[in-house]
């Protein structure tokens, strides 16, 4: 039929330039596959129509005044069709697109100026700000929390989040013939802490302003199932007291020896997983449009103006907020190989390492020089790069200036003793864009309080070349000799003390039998203490006890020093600091006898352990005494269990104790191992 006589001819051509159809394919081939994720059909396959819809007819496009030549082949089986004029409109309207692309790529421009602040601090002291997720809810079905909600609960310290949904019981969708039990007048939404990847904010737009303010935790809620397991607690703890009352009646049995029933028993409290006694704090819930939410929504909004340091490009800050394509996401950072051949060795490197990733496996760069000898790309390498963990990091003089260099160097030398930084030494550095550095080179691990490097050690680099690591080792200690403020008297870990300082500790021995430690070698240089410090020193001992209840002589050196420098970066305008300092410093370095006999005022040794006597709550203190004194009338690495704690609990303290009080003294001094508990080494 000729495309005149054929009503449907236009519709047909518009129908195929809008699923862009493929006229080159044979009648013989298999159609293309349909799209991979394409929406599903809900109910039956409707049977379609006996005629076709009429389509919108678009006006026939303007007659093309050049004629296609007619393909090669038999002039007999060439009939009339629409496929070239479908082509021609096909290349008129992909033309016509690009140029319309072009014309607004021209005609683009900024319509819009966002000044974005920054509140680091928190709102105020008891405030935290939350991002709650209803992952079992979609967006459109949200709970209604200002009709429902009867009450918040929360753990502030553990970021626990619970909250109280009253039910509709006359819904017709209520089971009234459901048990007692299962009859809930409430429904509980309880939180998982949710892993933070990176840091979080959220925003306040106010006109041409973006007041950005981070958040404390990501929770996600879901319906707790507490009013099923308490049944199954209940049977469990049932079965527990029946099998201890047998345990009970058969004294022969705990004569012969430790009854094999108490140890399952205490076996099975111990792996048993043992929530923090903090009490939940229970808050009141404010609807979204209250004034008491208003209220907090100014504070959210920053007052005062500072510049914050930039420490980005703008390129790379641009692709941060904005990420482009998935193709171009995969493709690596930096500056291309192609170009980076083009250069000489030394450029080369120095490009990449001050373009490109900051950290570097020796493997990796040496696919950045593929003509040169491994020895040639170790020569050029320390130019532009420091070794840390057996990998390659930029300096920090390559990519920033002044102070901030010096921080980063800081971070390195840290780094270059242990992967992980807990949060505690970073405290004394004052510097606002920490964090941005942090995040170059390690990722932040919330849940342990601290910061874990980016990549894991190349111990095989370490291993085959032993001569460079020494020699870069011999680099961070003249860092630390020439560098000012943040690298004096740092604290070191136990393979890199001073030869003064483990010769010092290792005269050290602990009589076991007496419960007496002697030092062999006192530094007959070192003078005794002075007043002041025997004044002040219980006081720096008592702040790093309470950090860790427990200590080994070892680790007492180790927190005074660190309590030294931590507070050595704050204004000493403070006679009291001062003070605290240089006594922090005395005791450090003073002898074992010495030190020892200041330690015992505010701890107990316990086979040359120090335990803090006191923890200033009346509540437990009197069982951790209990606990204590277990102990010291065992041998040295003594295990107890959970019913001989229970026992010496009643007969001193004549009361039975709770499990919260006995969850929290076994953890605070003990370490499990196969169902009982070990002091804990100090270390």
């Amino acid at each position: 039929m000729d495309d005149g006589d054929d009503p449907f001819a236009s519709g047909a051509v518009d129908l195929d330039m809008a699923l862009d159809l493929d006229h080159s394919r044979g009648p013989g081939q298999r159609p293309a596959r349909p799209a991979r994720f394409q929406p599903k059909i809900k109910g039956k396959i409707k049977a379609e129509p006996s005629a076709d819809p009429e389509l919108p007819r678009r006006p026939p496009p303007a007659p093309d005044p050049v004629k296609k030549q007619e393909a090669e082949g038999d002039p007999s089986t060439c009939s009339v069709s629409s496929a070239p004029d479908v082509d021609a409109v096909a290349t008129e309207a992909m033309h016509v697109d690009e140029a319309e692309k072009e014309e607004e790529e021209e005609e683009d421009s900024v319509v819009r100026e966002i000044g974005v602040f920054f509140t680091p601090a928190p709102l105020d002291e008891d405030t935290s700000l939350y991002v709650m997720q209803y992952v079992l809810r979609p967006s459109w079905r949200p709970y209604e929390l200002n009709e429902r909600c009867e009450e918040v609960r929360v753990k502030p310290k553990e970021s626990k989040m619970e909250v109280d949904l009253t039910i509709d019981v006359d819904s017709e969708n209520y089971d009234q013939d459901a048990a007692e039990p299962l009859r809930l007048q409430k429904q509980t939404l309880s939180s998982s802490i949710a892993p933070l990847v990176t840091s979080y904010a959220v925003g306040i737009l106010r006109g041409d302003q973006l007041h950005l303010n981070p958040i404390h935790a990501v929770v996600q809620l879901r319906p707790s199932m507490a009013h099923l397991d308490t049944g199954l607690q209940k049977k469990k703890h049932n079965a527990q007291s029946a099998e201890l009352s047998t345990t009970n009646d058969n004294p022969m049995e705990e004569s012969s020896g430790p009854s094999s029933r108490l140890g399952k028993l205490a076996s099975v409290g111990s792996d048993e997983k043992i929530e923090d006694d903090e009490p939940w704090i229970s808050l009141e819930y404010h609807a979204v449009d209250s004034h008491f939410t208003e209220r907090y929504h100014r504070k959210m909004v920053a007052e005062d103006k500072n510049q914050i340091p930039f420490m980005m490009k703008p390129s790379d800050y641009v692709n941060s907020l904005c990420p482009v394509a998935s193709s171009d996401n995969k493709r690596t950072k930096g500056p291309s190989r192609r170009l980076l051949l083009t250069l000489p060795l030394e450029e080369r490197l120095k490009k990449w390492l001050s373009e490109g990733s900051q950290i570097n496996r020796f493997d990796a760069l040496m696919h950045l020089a593929p003509d040169s000898s491994k020895e040639d790309v170790l020569k050029a390498l320390p130019l532009y790069a420091v070794l840390v963990q057996g990998l390659w990091v930029s300096k920090s003089t390559l990519l920033y200036e002044g102070k901030v260099a010096l921080v980063r160097d800081f971070i390195l030398c840290l780094f270059s003793r242990n992967p992980i930084i807990h949060l505690d030494k970073l405290k004394m550095i004052k510097f606002d864009g920490l964090k941005s550095l942090m995040s170059s080179l390690a990722v932040e691990r919330r849940a342990f309080s601290d910061w874990k490097f980016k990549e894991a050690t190349d111990f095989s680099f370490i291993k085959k070349y032993p001569d460079i690591v020494k020699n870069q080792e011999c680099i961070w200690s003249e860092i630390e000799k020439t560098s000012p403020g943040f690298y004096k008297n740092m604290p070191m870990s136990k393979s890199s003390l001073n030869p003064s300082s483990s010769k010092r500790v290792s005269s050290v021995k602990v009589d076991a039998d007496a419960h007496v430690v002697k030092d062999r070698a006192v530094n007959t240089a070192v003078t005794s203490m002075s007043s002041e410090t025997q004044e002040h020193l219980p006081k720096a001992l008592l702040k790093i006890f309470q950090e860790k209840r427990i200590r080994s002589l070892n680790s007492v050196v180790h927190g005074l020093r660190e309590l030294a420098i931590s507070k050595s970066f704050r204004p000493r305008d403070d006679s009291k600091i001062k003070a605290l300092i240089s006594a922090a410093k005395s005791g450090a370095s003073a002898p074992a006898s010495e030190l020892q006999s200041i330690v015992s005022q505010i701890a107990m040794n316990v086979h040359g352990v120090y335990v803090l006597k006191s923890t200033g709550n009346p509540a437990i203190d009197p069982l951790r005494n209990v606990v204590i004194d277990l102990f010291r009338g065992k041998e040295p690495n003594a295990k107890i269990n959970k019913q001989e704690i229970r026992i010496a609990a009643q007969t001193r303290l004549k009361k039975d104790i709770s499990d919260s009080e006995y969850n929290q003294v076994v953890h605070e001094l003990c370490v499990s191992s196969r169902g009982s508990w070990i002091l804990k080494s100090g270390d």
